[in-house]
């Protein structure tokens, strides 16, 4: 129940959406000032943010710097130059998708009318832009 107003003291009603004075957020301060904490990074950022990092490795006795997932696929198909199965069955599948998508990649060339079409836009963009000063 909220206190009522006692006439001529100065004090203001307290209670339910009327907070004291002292509680209040001052003007011109957040509720939050450091905010909302950052959460934790999740596992995939973490994954890729190894996978993209470097390390050093020795190829035919020269050190080279690669990344990590370069090596991983190195390894990968090394394994699978040696005869393991898996890593065997592991390289051909992700070579036939790579083969897949370098086919999809080749297929999406532009036919006669939109090359016309963009020809057509070249030649009036480049009168055009002669054209200004």
């Amino acid at each position: 129940m909220p206190q009522t107003r006692k006439p001529g003291t100065g004090q203001r009603n307290v209670g339910y959406k009327n907070p004291q004075r002292h509680t209040q957020f001052k003007k011109g301060q957040s509720g939050n000032p450091k905010g909302r904490p950052k959460g934790a990074k999740s596992l995939k950022t973490a994954i890729q943010k190894e996978l993209h990092s470097k390390i050093v490795v020795e190829q035919n006795g020269v050190k080279k710097a690669i990344f990590r997932n370069e090596a991983i696929a190195k390894g990968l198909v090394n394994d699978a130059i040696r005869g393991r199965d898996r890593p065997r069955e592991t390289v051909l599948r992700y070579a036939d998708e790579i083969d897949e998508l370098n086919d999809r990649s080749s297929t999406d060339s532009l036919n006669e009318h939109e090359e016309s079409i963009l020809d057509d836009w070249f030649e009036r963009e480049l009168a055009k832009r002669q054209r200004e000063p």
